[in-house]
């Protein structure tokens, strides 16, 4: 809840030693959704760790760090969301939103 949020509920990593990782993330053979590379980046982020902070990197680390914009904001749209992912999405898309 970031309403409630405080600095020390996030991860800090160091950015240059996150970016070093970015090779490995963007040069798997496997790709696609929940691919293997997920888990191994979310282990590797504890080498990436800033002031010995405890709190755990979220999966989603690299959409935060990789997209080369001050800002993400990443929300969790259920209706989008059941629409991408029902049977007929791409007719369902097109009928609720047009070509």
């Amino acid at each position: 809840d970031l309403r409630t949020s405080k600095p020390e509920n996030f991860s800090s990593l160091y950015m240059d030693k996150l970016l070093a990782l970015q090779d490995i993330y963007n040069n798997v053979d496997e790709v696609g959704v929940k691919t293997q590379i997920e888990d191994d980046m979310a282990a590797m982020y504890r080498h990436a760790t800033f002031n010995l902070n405890p709190r755990a990197t979220s999966i989603d680390t690299p959409l935060h760090a990789y997209i080369p914009y001050k800002h993400v904001d990443h929300m969790h749209p259920n209706s989008v969301i059941a629409v991408a992912a029902s049977k007929n999405s791409k007719a369902l898309t097109d009928k609720i939103w047009g070509r």
